[in-house]
């Protein structure tokens, strides 16, 4: 939970991509909560440098930046204050949403696409009630040669993007969910049902076939239901392991009905489906829902689910998603 303003330049997660010269390799650091982390070392050549595109010589675009700007800024408070007060301020009071806020600085592309440059954005895709064409803001700061002058704004650009899949006129693309054939885990203490599952685009032409980019999927739009064969809701039960847990095997089962746990396609737990004071939900509101992730039902010992069916549903117009297995 973070308690800061827009104005302050305070953010509760910061990180920085570095390039060593003398091993050829780059380094990612964290600050989260005002806690630093280093991770290993990552080579140019990895699956993960290619992948983020990092290993296309960031380094030197990075340079040609800090050139061109005379140096990276060390002034957000500056930045995000000069930002606010001038433009964002009264943008913000025209959304249905409070946007999240963004620094931005060096050769990185985000959101907007805008050219890389120095820049406080305020954006709201990935932020609960953000789906389908979301609006953004980008505030570019400090003239060109000053880098410590951040508190001077030199030009914005206001935009909408597609945050869950949407059509070029941004038009919600229908998405339809693919379970594999479910699985009943042994060796755990509860009954364990669990299925993989895809995105599929279910849209005109070309908005069709496997849904490869369903990127800005997360768990506030979606819902789960399990119901017995006449279509009866069973009960959801409160989550046995509403934290991280190292396998599905740890969670703790209920007598009084089931939930469901989210796991990621390298079998990390990401999250639970289950009963809370404000009626069924997830554990975090803005969980990212993707392709080839598990969801696992832990279900009563006692319960003959086979026949049953579990179904996903959109909580939100924005984006109209629905998928549904019977289980074997």
């Amino acid at each position: 939970m973070f308690d800061g303003t827009y104005n302050s330049g305070t953010a509760p997660f910061w990180q920085f991509v570095f390039f060593s010269n003398a091993t050829q390799q780059l380094l990612i650091a964290t600050d989260v909560l005002g806690i630093p982390h280093l991770y290993p070392p990552i080579a140019m050549t990895s699956e993960c440098a290619e992948s983020t595109g990092l290993s296309v010589k960031p380094w030197g675009m990075s340079q040609l930046f800090d050139f061109a700007h005379g140096g990276f800024p060390g002034n957000s408070p500056g930045m995000a204050n000069a930002a606010w007060v001038s433009l964002a301020r009264q943008w913000a009071a025209g959304l249905q949403h409070r946007p999240t806020e963004m620094f931005v600085m060096g050769a990185a592309q985000f959101g907007s696409g805008q050219p890389p440059d120095t820049m406080t954005m305020f954006y709201t895709c990935g932020t609960p009630g953000g789906a389908g064409a979301t609006p953004g803001l980008d505030v570019f700061a400090g003239p060109p040669g000053d880098p410590g002058d951040t508190a001077t704004v030199i030009g914005s650009f206001d935009y909408k993007i597609g945050c869950t899949p949407t059509a070029n006129n941004f038009t919600a693309i229908p998405i339809r969910v693919n379970f594999s054939n479910t699985t009943e885990l042994s060796g755990v203490s509860a009954s364990v049902v669990q299925t993989k599952f895809q995105f599929e685009l279910d849209g005109a032409p070309p908005f069709n076939g496997p849904g490869y980019d369903t990127v800005g999927i997360t768990s506030w739009m979606t819902q789960l239901n399990l119901t017995l064969s006449n279509g009866s809701a069973l009960p959801v039960a409160k989550s046995g392991c509403s934290a991280w847990v190292p396998s599905v095997s740890s969670c703790v089962p209920s007598t009084s009905g089931w939930y469901a746990v989210l796991f990621s396609p390298d079998s990390e737990w990401e999250g639970s489906y289950a009963a809370t004071s404000s009626g069924a939900g997830w554990s975090y509101p803005v969980l990212p829902i993707a392709n080839n992730e598990t969801i696992a039902l832990v279900i009563p010992s006692d319960w003959n689910v086979a026949g049953d069916t579990l179904e996903i549903t959109s909580t939100t117009a924005s984006l109209p998603l629905s998928g549904a297995v019977v289980i074997s």
